[in-house]
């Protein structure tokens, strides 16, 4: 009888029972849980990795001349984080990167990426928009230490699920000399010194040192390059 009730006893550590199934929803529901975080991370790096071609120095008519002469010079440098007289500092809103100069070339070139979804919605609430803004939503201002403005450049543009990037170029610069450079970012249609979407980015800094680039690291040969879209500019020193 003891031999047979402990028998019973193994068997009924074999069955399912409430507590067991319980515990199994459980730890499957963690299981998934971890695993769709981990997968959401994994995917989200992989869409706001910057485009191969959009990464390094672009391979315009200037940047090749540079090298033809012997003359290639583009180096490049990490911007400073944004900044703004009122009150918006633009973080989180636009990120820069492969910021690339070129003195002999006279050329700027960066990438700039924004959430579609997030920067767009913070737009929009700001402006109490009802409609998602079509077109080439913000345009780009180039600036020195020593006064010089410059808005004509030419982009190139490739979005992913959630991101959206652009090749910037702006080209036929006088950098001699120049210390310091900005590059402004505006809402199209509110290019002004109040505009509630504005950020202001350090891109380059002598002093600060920047790093060489190679010419194999000359990039984007086949990128399709559009103009800048035409705005109206509200602001004292551009207008």
């Amino acid at each position: 009888m003891e031999d047979m009730d402990y028998y019973e006893w193994e068997e009924s550590k074999k069955r399912f029972t409430l507590a067991k199934i319980i515990k199994f929803i459980f730890k499957t529901i963690a299981t998934l849980i971890i695993v769709g975080t981990f997968a959401m991370l994994i995917g989200r790096m992989v869409l706001m990795r910057i485009p191969g071609d959009f990464t390094g120095v672009t391979a315009t008519q200037g940047i090749l001349e540079t090298i033809e002469k012997h003359r290639f010079d583009a180096v490049m440098q990490e911007p400073l984080e944004p900044f703004n007289d009122n009150g918006n500092d633009g973080k989180g809103w636009y990120h820069l990167s492969n910021i690339a100069v070129s003195k002999f070339a006279g050329e700027v070139q960066m990438t700039v990426r924004y959430n579609s979804r997030s920067t767009i919605n913070t737009l929009m609430e700001k402006y109490a928009l009802t409609e998602r803004p079509e077109g080439e939503v913000f345009v780009y201002i180039l600036s020195d230490d020593k006064g010089n403005v410059y808005t004509d450049y030419v982009f190139s543009a490739k979005s992913r699920p959630l991101y959206e990037f652009r090749r910037v170029v702006f080209t036929d610069l006088n950098l001699w000399g120049v210390d310091v450079l900005y590059l402004d970012v505006y809402f199209g249609e509110d290019v002004s010194e109040d505009g509630l979407m504005s950020a202001s980015f350090v891109i380059y800094e002598a002093d600060r040192g920047a790093a060489s680039l190679d010419e194999d690291e000359i990039k984007g040969d086949s990128l399709i390059f559009r103009d800048a879209p035409a705005y109206i500019s509200k602001l004292e020193n551009n207008d």
